[in-house]
């Protein structure tokens, strides 16, 4: 159901291929880590981003932190 969610948004295109790296990814930040919480800081900041720019994407004068 989520991704469903994110597909509506507009997680398109690039953002599937990155999902698995993006795990494989958190996968090693544990690891190196074995801190859950600085897994879960990490996934947090990255899904603001995604976030962002899914608003400014829909909306561009919402959010003018992008220069595009």
């Amino acid at each position: 159901m989520f991704v469903s969610f994110l597909w509506e948004l507009g997680y398109r295109a690039w953002g599937p291929v990155l999902t698995i790296p993006f795990a494989l990814l958190q996968g090693w930040i544990f690891v190196r880590t074995h801190s859950l919480a600085y897994v879960v800081t990490v996934h947090l900041l990255f899904d603001a981003v995604v976030f962002a720019v899914l608003v400014h994407a829909h909306n561009p004068g919402m959010l003018p932190i992008f220069l595009l």
